[in-house]
């Protein structure tokens, strides 16, 4: 009867020592992801950051252009020459 009994604790502690190798794998495999995370999305996320900056420096660019050809075609209008250089209305 001990002997059954010892033997039933002994295979419910593998049950559950097997239960516990099976979740430190998976936390293994939870890690290695956090892991893979870390190196492939925050590398694409700071090139987007990068890609970003470009397109605000050609947004001002365009920005300054914009204003640039305001004032030469007022200025234009003021001596005259804007049907000239083709700012004619």
């Amino acid at each position: 009867m001990v002997k059954r009994k010892r033997e039933s604790t002994i295979s419910a502690l593998r049950r559950k020592n097997s239960d516990l190798k099976i979740l430190i794998i998976f936390l293994l495999l939870l890690n290695i992801g956090q892991i893979f995370y870390s190196f492939y999305r925050e590398p694409s996320q700071s090139i987007t950051a990068k890609y970003e900056k470009i397109i605000q420096k050609k947004d001002a660019k365009i920005r300054d252009l914009k204003a640039e050809i305001k004032f030469n075609k007022e200025q234009y209008k003021k001596i005259g020459l804007e049907s000239q250089y083709g700012y004619g209305e």
